[in-house]
This record gives C-alpha cells, sequence and structure tokens, in this order.
C-alpha cells in the first residue's frame, strides 16, 4: 500500500496526546552513550576499556544466541563460546517453549559467572512481555495492535513499567521492544499485530509510553525496526525486503516514529534488514550495512547518541547476499556498536582484526562503540554480574496486579465497530431469545461461558471449515432466536502460515479465513440479527460483509473472551478506537464509545477494586476446615464490590453424602442474610476495636443473660452455634387470630404511638411485644450438648449486644 489515509480528528487527537505524553516523562538515562557528565561513569569506562586487550575489545561488540530449551551439551558450548571470546551479551530464545523462567535464570547465572571481568548484557524480545517467550509460565500482554486500540496512553506506559520488572527479574537488562513500525500493509507477513497499527502519530505515541516505561524501570528498550519494516509483504528472516518509496514518503510516514523516539530518550535503535533505495541504492545493500543509513541518517541527521544493534545477522535477508564474517564488518562500517547474532563470532573477529590492519574499518570508531557499550552496562548497573535469585521467580512474573494491570489494558482496548441496530448493552434483554455460536472453536468457548452469565443462552459450535449440511441444519436452528452472537475464532496472527512469498493472497491462504465459514457467516448475516466478535486480526474484514453489530476484541484470550461478553451485556464500558483501516467499513479512527450509566454486574480481579487476591485466597483454607469438620457439606462464595465480582469459587458437595459437588451453576436459597451482612460483620468491628472478646461470656453485653443458665456461653459459641441454644422459636404463632391472621390488638397497618416495630410492608408490631420476644429468648431450653446446631437465637443475642454496646441497633451501626 503506497498511500494512507490519515482521518483529521483522530489523526490530530493522537498527535495531541503524544504531545502531552513526551512533555510528562523524562526517559533520558540511555540516550547520550556517546559521552557523560558523570565522572564516576567515565573513569569505570576508561578503566574497563583500557583493561581489555583488543581481542576482547572486539568480544564487546557482539551479542550472540543463547537458548533455555536445550540440553547440557548445548549449554556448555555456549559457556565455552563466552569464555573464549567475551562477548558483550547474550539473547535469550526458546522457540520450542520447553524452556522456564528458572531455567533460564539458571543459565543467566551460569553464563554471567563465565564472563567475571565484564558482565554480560542479557537481552530478549519481550514485545508484550515475558510470556512471549516463556508461555504458559508468565504473563502476557496484549499485541502492539489491539494497544493501538487504547486511548489512554497512561496504560502503554504502565505495562511498560510491568514489563521491566519482569525483565529485571529474569536477569534481563535489554529489551528489544517496542516495535516502532508503522504497518499499513494487511499482508505483511513479520510485522502485523506487533505494530500499534497505520497511524503515525498513534505508533509515535504509543511507543514512546512503552519505551518510557521500559527505561524509567532500569531497562533499555531498543526501538525496532529502523528505518520501518511496516509496508512490506515479505519477512527478512527469509528474504530482503524491498521498501521502494522516495524519501519525502519516508520522512513523512515510516521514519516519523523513529525521529520523535530518537530524539527523546531512545536508548538503542535496532536497524533492520530492508532495501531502501532512497537511502541507498546500492544492489541488495541491507540497511544494517548501509553508511548512509546507519551513520548519515540515523546518528548524524537524527542526532542519536543511543546504542544501534543490527538485527540478527543470521537472517536471510543479509546472510543471502554477503558471506559470514564479511557481513559483520560491514555493519561496523555502516556505523553499528554491536552486532545481533553473528553466524560465526570467531569468523567475524577475524574478519574485523583483517579489515583494522588494512585500514579499511576504522578502528577509533570501534572503540567509540565499545566505550557506549560500557555505559550502557554501567548505567544498568553491569558493573558487576547481576545474578538471579530463583526463589519464587514464577509466582513473582505472575502477580495479580499485573493481571489487573492487562485487564484495563483489555477492558479499554475492545472497540465497538458498528452497532446500527443499538442493541449493545441489551438493555430489554429480558425480551429477547439469545444464542451463542462459535465458528472455529468446537468446545465451549470462555466467550459463550460468560455471555450466559447474563442471559439464558443455547449455545452452539462449528468448526472453521462449514459443511452444507451442517450450514444448513444451523441456519434453520438458529432462525428461532432473537439475537445471534457469533465469535470468529481460529485466526491467525500473520496473513500466511509459512511467512514465504505465496501467490495471490485469499480467503485460504489469509489469516486462516476459510471460504465456507465466510459463506455461511453472510447467509446466517442475511437471515438472523448477529453480534459478531472477532477474535482475532481486523485485517479478517476485508473479506466479510459488513455486520450491523461488531465488536472487535483482537485476541483470543480467555480474559478477551471473558471482558467481551460483559461489555457486550453493559458491564464495561467501550473506549476502543480502530488502529488501522481494514475494510472500507471500518477504517482507522473508526469505534464508537458506549458507555453504560446503569452497568450490569461485571466481573474483575480482586485487585481492580482495591481488594487482595492472596487475602481473599485465605477463604480457601478456612472452607476446607469448614466442610472438613462437617459444619457444612459445601457452599459458594461470591465477593463483589465496586460492581464487579472479584471471587466466585464453589466447595464440597450438596449434602453430607457427597454425590453431587457444588458449582458456580448451583442456585443456593438465600436466607438469613442479614446475619452475615450486619451481625457478624458488626461483632467483627467490635472485635477489631476491642469492644467485644470472642471468649468473653455473652453476658457481658447482654446483660439480661446474667440471672439464666445463658451467662457463661461465650461469644465464640454463640457465633459458631456451638452455645446448645434451640434452633428457633415460633413467636408468630402467639400473636395470630384463630384464622391465623395479624391480630388487632398486637398488630397496626400504621405506625402508631406503641406500635412502631417494623414486621412487614404496612404492618406495625406493639413495642412492648417485643419485650416478650426477649424474654421468651432469656429463658428458653438449654442444651447440655454443645454439638454443631444452627440457631436463630445466637444472632438474635448478637445483635442485642451490637446495639447495648454502640445504642444503635445493626441496620444503622
Amino acid at each position: 500500500m503506497a498511500n494512507i489515509l490519515f482521518p483529521k480528528i483522530p489523526l490530530l487527537a493522537a498527535l495531541s496526546s503524544a504531545m502531552v505524553f513526551l512533555a510528562a516523562h523524562d526517559s533520558r538515562r540511555f540516550a547520550n552513550l556517546s559521552q557523560s557528565a558523570d565522572t564516576q561513569e567515565e573513569k569505570w569506562v576508561d578503566s574497563v576499556f583500557n583493561a581489555l586487550s583488543e581481542e576482547e575489545r572486539l568480544g564487546q561488540l557482539f551479542m550472540l544466541r543463547a537458548h533455555s530449551d536445550k540440553d547440557t551439551a548445548y549449554e556448555r558450548q555456549v559457556e565455552d563460546l563466552i569464555r573464549k571470546y567475551k562477548p558483550g551479551g547474550m539473547c535469550f530464545f526458546n522457540p520450542t517453549y520447553l524452556g522456564t523462567p528458572e531455567k533460564h535464570a539458571e543459565l543467566t547465572n551460569r553464563y554471567q559467572a563465565a564472563s567475571p571481568r565484564v558482565p554480560l548484557m542479557i537481552a530478549m524480545d519481550f514485545e508484550n512481555g515475558v510470556g512471549m517467550r516463556y508461555r504458559g509460565n508468565a504473563l502476557s500482554f496484549p499485541r502492539a495492535m489491539m494497544l493501538g486500540a487504547i486511548q489512554d496512553n497512561r496504560l502503554i506506559y504502565e505495562m511498560g513499567r510491568e514489563i521491566a520488572r519482569q525483565c529485571l527479574r529474569m536477569g534481563v537488562q535489554v529489551n528489544f521492544a517496542p516495535v516502532a513500525d508503522v504497518n499499513n500493509n494487511p499482508g505483511n507477513p513479520v510485522i502485523g499485530e506487533r505494530s500499534y497499527g497505520e497511524d503515525r502519530y498513534n505508533v509515535a505515541a504509543k511507543a514512546f509510553q512503552y519505551m518510557s516505561g521500559l527505561q524509567d524501570g532500569g531497562v533499555l528498550a531498543s526501538v525496532k525496526h529502523f528505518p520501518g519494516h511496516g509496508d512490506t509483504d515479505m519477512d527478512s528472516h527469509f528474504d530482503l525486503p524491498v521498501i521502494p518509496f522516495n524519501r519525502a514518503r519516508l520522512d513523512s510516514l515510516e521514519l516519523y516514529p523513529f525521529r520523535m523516539l530518537a530524539k527523546n530518550g531512545a536508548g538503542s535503535i535496532m536497524v533492520a534488514h530492508l532495501q531502501v533505495n532512497a537511502l541507498d541504492a546500492r544492489e541488495n545493500r541491507p540497511t544494517t550495512l548501509s553508511r548512509a543509513t546507519v551513520t548519515d541518517l540515523l546518528r548524524k541527521e537524527m542526532g542519536f547518541e543511543g546504542l544501534i544493534f543490527t538485527d540478527a545477522m543470521e537472517m536471510e535477508g543479509v546472510k543471502k547476499f554477503f558471506p559470514n564474517g564479511i557481513a559483520d564488518v560491514e555493519a561496523f562500517k555502516a556505523g553499528n556498536d554491536m552486532s545481533l547474532l553473528p553466524v560465526d563470532v570467531g569468523a567475524s573477529i577475524t574478519a574485523i582484526q583483517i579489515a583494522l590492519a588494512d585500514g579499511s574499518l576504522d578502528r577509533e570508531q570501534l572503540w567509540a562503540s565499545v566505550k557506549r557499550i560500557l555505559r550502557a552496562k554501567f548505567r544498568l548497573g553491569l558493573t558487576k554480574p547481576q545474578l538471579v535469585d530463583l526463589a519464587n521467580l514464577r509466582r513473582d512474573l505472575n502477580p495479580p496486579e499485573a493481571l489487573a494491570l492487562k485487564h484495563r489494558i483489555i477492558s479499554n482496548a475492545l472497540t465497538l465497530v458498528r452497532d446500527e441496530k443499538d442493541l449493545i448493552g441489551f438493555p430489554n434483554l429480558e425480551n429477547l431469545k439469545f444464542a451463542t455460536l462459535a465458528i472455529g472453536d468446537t468446545n465451549r468457548t470462555v466467550f459463550q461461558t460468560y455471555c450466559g452469565q447474563y442471559a439464558s443462552m443455547a449455545h452452539f459450535n462449528t468448526p472453521k471449515e462449514v459443511s452444507d449440511s451442517l450450514g444448513i441444519k444451523l441456519l434453520d436452528t438458529l432462525r428461532n432466536f432473537d439475537v445471534v452472537l457469533v465469535g470468529l475464532h481460529g485466526i491467525r496472527t500473520t496473513p500466511r502460515p509459512n511467512r514465504a512469498v505465496n501467490p495471490e493472497p485469499g480467503p485460504d491462504t489469509i489469516y486462516g479465513l476459510t471460504h465456507s465459514e465466510l459463506d455461511f457467516l453472510r447467509k446466517l448475516n442475511e437471515k438472523n440479527t448477529i453480534v459478531l466478535t472477532v477474535f482475532g486480526n481486523p485485517y479478517t474484514y476485508h473479506w466479510m460483509d459488513a455486520p450491523p453489530l461488531l465488536l472487535q476484541a483482537f485476541t483470543e484470550d480467555p480474559m478477551a473472551q471473558q471482558l467481551a461478553a460483559q461489555s457486550l451485556f453493559g458491564a464495561n464500558d467501550l473506549n476502543g478506537i480502530m488502529p488501522v483501516t481494514a475494510a472500507s467499513w471500518a477504517r482507522f479512527g473508526q469505534g464508537m464509545k458506549k458507555i453504560f450509566p446503569q452497568k450490569r454486574l461485571g466481573y474483575a480481579l480482586p485487585e481492580s477494586v482495591g481488594m487482595s487476591t492472596d487475602s481473599l485466597a485465605m477463604m480457601d483454607g478456612i472452607v476446607s476446615e469448614m466442610v472438613s469438620m462437617g459444619a457444612a457439606p459445601g457452599c459458594q462464595i461470591l465477593v463483589a464490590k465496586d460492581n464487579k465480582i472479584v471471587w466466585q469459587k464453589s466447595y464440597g458437595h450438596y449434602t453430607y453424602e457427597q454425590t453431587q459437588a457444588v458449582t458456580n451453576e448451583t442456585i443456593y436459597d438465600l436466607a438469613s442474610v442479614t446475619k452475615v451482612a450486619a451481625t457478624t460483620i458488626s461483632m467483627m468491628k467490635l472485635t477489631e476495636n476491642h469492644k467485644v472478646s470472642l471468649d468473653a461470656p455473652m453476658s457481658n453485653y447482654v446483660p439480661e443473660l446474667k440471672t439464666t443458665d445463658k451467662k457463661d456461653l461465650t461469644v465464640r459459641e454463640m457465633m459458631a452455634h456451638h452455645a446448645g441454644l434451640q434452633a428457633w422459636i415460633p413467636f408468630y404463632q402467639q400473636t395470630l387470630t384463630a384464622d391465623k391472621m395479624p391480630s388487632s390488638k398486637i398488630y397496626l397497618h400504621t405506625s402508631q404511638p406503641g406500635f412502631e416495630v417494623p414486621v412487614a410492608k404496612d404492618l406495625f408490631m406493639e413495642n412492648a411485644w417485643a419485650d416478650t420476644v426477649w424474654q421468651q429468648i432469656f429463658n428458653s431450653p438449654l442444651s447440655d450438648n454443645k454439638n454443631y446446631k444452627y440457631s436463630d437465637l445466637d444472632f438474635y443475642l448478637c445483635a442485642r449486644a451490637v446495639h447495648n454496646l454502640n445504642g444503635s441497633p445493626v441496620d444503622v451501626f
């Protein structure tokens, strides 16, 4: 795509946002690595540099590959390379996801021990968190395109700070992020969802926030992929992509985010392997090996004084055209400071030594790069090895506060693209008959489950290939429903499965869509009112007819599915905007803001409402003890605050026979709520304030008990229903007439002097009868058996104690 549409209002809003946040932060600790005003820093840099031999200095220019998912023989080879060549750093990988954070930490400590003189810079691609490389073991935040939909950029900064914390906990000092590529090509096989979108201002503002969060958190950010990998249909891992645009176009679009971040504190920038003729017209000359690009444009014209990394030198975009060793010589001639993942570091060092000897490579330029690397290490605290503490590592990488942040980010990114019928929120859902349909997932999805929390739902599923017979059957069944909530699943993050150059793309090759699912969706849209939620890349819209109601959810993440369901039913506001133009009817900046003044009950994490997951988890032990003691066969616990359910868990069984387990779908009869919601909490507060002792006699607080057989019963016994009191007293029977109606001697239909005790609507009891009730409680029979027996009387007495101690009843207290 040679051109990009810039809608005026969204663009101005994004530009304004970018400028505001540039003023809000000053993340410049790594901005100038070419020199320093810190005398301690310069003293350390000079002392280390002077102590290194020439070969050791050359080693600092390289960052080598390391894996956390390989065998011990491989690990020993890496240690040998470190001891032999003394590289400046290591970049970890875990492509099989078999490596663990603990293994990563263990290897980091081993490899740092192998480099005692100058500690290693440890790097990784944690673009959206540690979970990107350690899937299932650590938290992942949404990909950049989803973040591009967010209008509150402070959330991106908070994410950057959290990822920095994760990095340092893993012993990682360099994060190859953020991606500052402007992705305006739906066919891009390598950037796509890794970009914040197609608008240069939005990309720049969000990349700046992420960079600032990382660097304020003590991690060196590396902005990539300079000079811009967004508008290409080729992957530089497999070949050399060509960027055919003139310099004016590059300045107005691709270069804009890099220029802004270079001027505003970026600590490092990664140069991509691209053929950009407007910068260097030599044939098959990657930008990584172009002095016009690296030195003239980035270093001189943009005034960038941070570290410059090459992209991986083992990629075909450079390796295909330059032999081993020569490529690294050319990279350093171009002005790069650090070569990432050389094919053969020994051959590269030898080639550099030859180039230094024949004068084709500037020695002073290389030594300036070494000193930049050493300054970066000083500012990262790498004057001595930073060892990783393995204790509680997994827990520290997955704190509930980070999950709560992820929850806020996803909630803010969900984008209501279309709502032509003004249905979203479903204010009159009791009048509608709902069904859900998952396309591309044959199991009950999280989205379907949570939709079912708001209304009675019939659930249906279909694979991605929808056969004619299944399609006909589903269409016939679904026409009986007023609204069908459709979830589109199984969408790939990249256009093609193998990332290679393919023939003209179509539904079979783009993002995993199939002809049959698109045809079925089209027919369903014609016959039913459907609400389509896309759990994947919005570029899939290109092959769809415009649905009248469309929610863009970007990802299959269970948290996104849960929040999508909540938002459709009016439990969460919708604020996202489209980060890209995906179709003529879904353009950049489009998004319907939906604010629900009267929200339905939603779901969130305890930390989202100021509560603690760890504190609430203590209930597990309490309930386990309750069930094991036989106090109850099972129960449900639901905690809600600020209109959000933050804890919902079921325990045990329906009965002591344990024939049926309690689930979150189990329905209980709610009774005696006041005992828990008022009396118990009041007694807890009084105990906390040292006005009540659980092991003191209740008669201390209810003096009328002192002359009864209940004088020695403790507060604890009563609250635990172990006091031996009878279950209840049918007081009401004594107030009824022979025909079972309220006696007019005891009740009036209006409140009058002497009849002021409310019993029910328009029914008031004689005040004196309250004293009669209390005397019956005081004089009630007491059993010698103090085994558990549920009793109303226990809590009547607790409520009286609250009143006596404070002069007000529990409903007032």
